[in-house]
């Protein structure tokens, strides 16, 4: 807004995206400015990831939601990203 400026000129907000080690990501998937994927976590194929995935978590979907924990992985109780 206002739609009569070029993109440029306005108040653009740029953010990074985190991938921590050990994290897959499928083909095709867009992952949103400022998102943080954990590690170790999976993200299907052609997910529209659109907030911060746990670590060893699976996701997919659009938007992407949490399918289970990978295996081997016991998430503790008091972790507080869970999901």
């Amino acid at each position: 807004m206002p739609i009569d400026i070029p993109i440029i000129q306005t108040d653009l907000e740029i953010k990074s995206v985190r991938i921590e080690a050990g994290a897959d990501i499928g083909m095709n998937a867009a992952i949103l400015p400022g998102v943080t994927i954990g590690k170790g976590s999976i993200v299907g194929a052609g997910a529209v990831v659109t907030k911060d995935v746990s670590p060893f978590a699976i996701v997919a979907g659009v938007p992407a939601k949490f399918l289970r924990w990978r295996e081997g992985y016991e998430p503790s109780e008091n972790n507080e990203n869970a999901k």
